[in-house]
């Protein structure tokens, strides 16, 4: 057997490793570069991808926060509207009768203020003669 023919018969997994470790040719230099870029790049990948999952969770779950604080706002402020109006129509009601009740006492001190300046006269005149 020659020698070439000795070489070539050698089978792929009895590759000469010193050629991918010579770092002075620089297609192997290149080639352990990309090899090792390879297996760097998905594992890089991977991780942002987890990082990025974990972000999104976490915004998520602030969101899911948000929303829910917006929903109890919302329904405290129905809540703050319904016991305003409850109150202002209590108020209004309270004055309308405190209104006919002063308006009936007002009505009673007119009357007796005219009577009062009617009988002015007459009672100057007694107070005179009593005098």
């Amino acid at each position: 057997m020659n020698a070439y023919y000795s070489s070539r018969q050698r089978s792929k997994s009895q590759v000469d490793l010193n050629h991918f470790w010579n770092h002075s040719d620089p297609i192997s230099s290149s080639m352990l570069v990309k090899s090792a870029s390879a297996i760097i790049q998905p594992f890089i990948f991977n991780q942002q991808r987890k990082k990025d999952r974990y972000e999104l969770s976490k915004l998520n779950d602030e969101f899911a926060d948000y929303i829910e604080k917006v929903r109890y706002l919302e329904s405290y402020n129905k809540k703050i509207e319904m016991d305003l109006s409850l109150l202002t129509e209590k108020q209004i009601q309270g004055s309308k009768t405190f209104q006919a009740m002063f308006e009936k006492e007002i009505a009673q001190l007119k009357e007796t203020a005219e009577k009062l300046l009617r009988n002015k006269p007459t009672s100057i005149t007694i107070s005179q003669n009593a005098q």
